[in-house]
């Protein structure tokens, strides 16, 4: 890293958004977002207070990053990326916690570094925007706005209120919650449906081996059953020892239920207990939950499922995903109010 002498810098990067039909090319979705008022959080970095905003101006949004550093200019900015990124995943996930349309629209907000703005003299010109503000206990409002095709000039719009305490970027130091939250945004935007089922349903595998605790499951075989199976194997099966070595550990792992029953358990113990599709209220089930595993097996393995099979299942992932979010975070509070 090349030292230099103390720069002050003011960094204005647009904050843009997908406003595509993920199953389509048409721009047939808009999605739309605006401050009501600046959202501000302080980050502590080499020692030097880093200062974030988020603020509209013309229908456009804007995240402002302001700060003293003996970085240069491309030392500051790759600084300061991983803080803009953590922001719009935060962003992000709080916005489809209330997407009644996860199905065809699928939000992801992120930074537009190419039309960034690293001049001083841009300081007072945003400044001077946000004079005019009226304050709003530091709310902004993320709104869609949907054309409805089959008619002429009719569109519905729909305001999400977000409260700069639900915006936490510290929810993020939390393991499980960067995880879990890094693969939905990942699978959120235009990505391939492919793509965007097995980063949902890495989330799943990864519940299943973080919270095994909650499954309910018991051993099918006991420390004593698995030696007498393997004494069997020794001494009455021809190359014994090497055929109980291909199959030991599935013995060992072997539990009394399915994965699917072990899943509905822990999503249970999570207080999940349905998912909303297409505006229905949806019983979580074995059912439900063994197809998602079934095809995550043919996807895997490589083999031919259409594009189309994957639409509910990864609809259903999205909602399971947030769901489990808000459990992590919730969880989370829990622990540091204690």
């Amino acid at each position: 890293m090349d030292l230099m002498r103390p720069i002050e810098y003011k960094v204005i990067v647009p904050l843009i958004h997908n406003q595509y039909c993920v199953y389509s090319d048409e721009k047939d979705v808009s999605c739309l977002y605006e401050m009501t008022d600046r959202y501000s959080h302080t980050f502590l970095y080499d020692n030097q207070p880093i200062k974030l905003e988020i603020y509209s101006s013309d229908r456009k949004n804007y995240c402002s990053i302001s700060g003293t550093s003996e970085r240069d200019e491309k030392g500051f900015i790759k600084m300061i990326k991983p803080m803009v990124r953590d922001l719009c995943i935060m962003i992000s996930y709080i916005f489809n916690r209330t997407n009644g349309n996860l199905v065809n629209l699928q939000p992801r907000v992120e930074p537009d570094w190419e039309n960034m703005i690293v001049d001083s003299k841009q300081i007072a010109i945003m400044e001077e925007v946000t004079e005019n503000k009226q304050s709003s206990d530091l709310e902004f409002s993320i709104g869609t706005l949907s054309v409805v095709p089959l008619v002429d000039n009719v569109s519905i719009s729909l305001t999400t209120q977000i409260k700069p305490e639900e915006l936490d970027l510290s929810c993020l130091e939390n393991d499980s919650f960067s995880f879990v939250a890094n693969e939905l945004y990942t699978a959120l935007g235009t990505e391939n449906i492919r793509s965007k089922y097995f980063h949902l349903f890495a989330i799943i595998e990864y519940c299943e081996e973080k919270y095994k605790d909650k499954d309910s499951s018991t051993k099918l075989f006991s420390l004593d059953e698995i030696e007498k199976i393997h004494s069997f194997f020794v001494d009455t099966i021809e190359d014994g020892e090497n055929k109980y070595n291909r199959i030991n550990t599935i013995i060992a792992r072997s539990t009394n239920i399915g994965r699917s029953t072990k899943l509905l358990n822990i999503l249970s113990e999570m207080n999940i207990h349905e998912i909303i599709l297409n505006g229905k209220h949806m019983p979580l089930n074995t059912g439900m939950l063994k197809k998602l595993s079934e095809l995550r097996g043919k996807l895997f393995h490589g083999n031919d499922v259409d594009n189309s099979e994957l639409k509910e299942p990864v609809n259903i992932l999205f909602e399971l995903a947030i769901q489990i979010l808000d459990y992590i975070k919730d969880a989370d509070d829990e622990g540091s109010a204690k």
